[in-house]
């Protein structure tokens, strides 16, 4: 398991938007413009990133397959 750099927030002041935010070198504006939803994956495994959700759309774009006629 990777570990991020950095402190973890108190819990009685977290950050707006993905809590770990401050400390991801993947961090992008929209980590922190809001609530990230939760995504439910295989059994009791849940994400919470807004990686997984552009990764699932790139994913869902590429299994699209044009209408060629």
């Amino acid at each position: 398991l990777e570990t991020i750099e950095g402190t973890v927030p108190k819990p009685t002041n977290l950050p707006p938007g993905c809590h770990f935010a401050p400390r991801c070198p993947h961090r992008m504006p929209r980590c922190t413009e809001g609530e990230i939803p939760l995504y439910q994956l295989e059994g009791s495994v849940e994400v919470r990133c807004v990686l997984y959700d552009l990764a699932s759309a790139i994913q869902m774009s590429d299994q699209i397959q044009p209408n060629v006629r």
